[in-house]
This record gives structure tokens, sequence and C-alpha cells, in this order.
């Protein structure tokens, strides 16, 4: 596949690897940006971030580089020892996926988990273990030229 600077096409490529992989990963759905209600759990969510574009070269080689947060998000508290550890081990699962493709399926140049945040969220006056994990991808675009 080509490379792409899609912020869209980078969060769908994500969601695509979560859901193909949800079965392995114990998942009971995938979503497209942060949820306020989730009727299920565990779950993640592909949340995009931001992309930022730097000139690289002439005649208008672009860097590309493209943050999306994938939110775990892990039951209801109901044993704090036990929801975080199995809060924890999910986050890394996914931190293991992810490094398993470093292309993103040849969408990108380079992409990692660069950091991972524990925590908590609450969700339709529910409190849930949650983990930030910060994807970061690099890629390039050529931008077309003035006519």
């Amino acid at each position: 596949m080509p490379l792409t600077a899609s912020l869209v096409a980078i969060c769908d490529a994500l969601k695509t690897k979560l859901e193909t992989n949800s079965t392995i990963l114990g998942l009971k759905a995938v979503y497209y940006g942060d949820q306020d209600k989730l009727p299920v759990s565990p779950v993640v969510c592909v949340e995009p971030d931001t992309k930022v574009r730097d000139l690289k070269g002439v005649p208008r080689k672009t860097e590309v580089t493209v943050t999306v947060y994938l939110m775990v998000y892990h039951s209801e508290i109901t044993d704090v020892q036990t929801n975080r550890y199995s809060a924890d081990e999910l986050a890394e699962a996914v931190e293991t996926l992810v490094h398993q493709d470093p292309q993103l399926d040849g969408l990108v140049v380079h992409c990692m988990i660069t950091r991972v945040e524990s925590g908590y969220s609450n969700k339709a006056n529910s409190i849930m273990r949650s983990s930030r994990l910060t994807f970061e991808a690099t890629t390039q675009e050529l931008l077309p030229m003035s006519t």
C-alpha cells in the first residue's frame, strides 16, 4: 500500500487491526473516537489527535507525524487490584500488537506506542479503569506544486 498522511486512514487501519485481533485481545468492541457510554467492556476507542507536517525537501516533500490515542477501558471498578492488573495487561497486549507491525500495513514509514498512561475514567456515571496509549506514526507526503 502507498504511504498516507491521512489521520482518518491511519485511525481506520488501527481500528481494523484491533477488530481483527479482538478475540485474541479479549475485546468486546472497538470504536472510532472516544465514547461517552460504553455498553460493554473491555473496549478500545481509537481517538484521533494531531497531524503535524514539516517541509523536508524540495519540491514540497513533507514529513508528517500523526498522533492517535488508543483509549483502553476495562470494566467498572469492583476489586481494585484485579481490575488494575487486567487493565494493565490489556494495555500491554494492545501495545505488543501495534509493535508487531512497524509500518502499519505499509501506510507509514514507522510507528510505535510512545507512552502508556494508566488511570481511570468516568463513563456514564461509572468509574472504569483505563489506559491511554499514545500512538505516533511518521510518514511522508509530496504536496502538489502550484499551477
